[in-house]
């Protein structure tokens, strides 16, 4: 009978932590494709923001959905203006 280098509880820890790590690998991937899996069904009630932009190619805004002072100055040649030089137009797009 050809003795071992390493007794029982060695072998058996060693054992133990083949299953550990084999078991916290697969959590981790698992947990890894459930993140990142698509969201085709999300649904929302309520969003709360206070300014929301559509910027174009360029990365101007397009469109502004804003609170009450969140509205960006007027756009001429690629610059923008403080929002003094709107024409009044401060509180909400298209009311004066």
């Amino acid at each position: 009978m050809k003795e071992s280098a390493y007794p029982d509880a060695v072998w058996r820890e060693i054992r133990i932590l083949k299953l550990y790590a084999m078991g916290s690998t697969l959590a981790v991937v698992l947990l890894f494709l459930l993140a990142f899996r698509p969201q085709s069904d999300l649904k929302l009630d309520t969003l709360d923001v206070a300014r929301i932009n559509v910027v174009n190619e360029t990365g101007h805004p397009a469109l502004v959905i804003a609170a009450h002072g969140k509205l960006p100055g007027p756009w001429f040649e690629g610059t923008e203006y403080s929002q003094e030089l709107s024409g009044g137009r401060t509180r909400a797009s298209g009311s004066q």
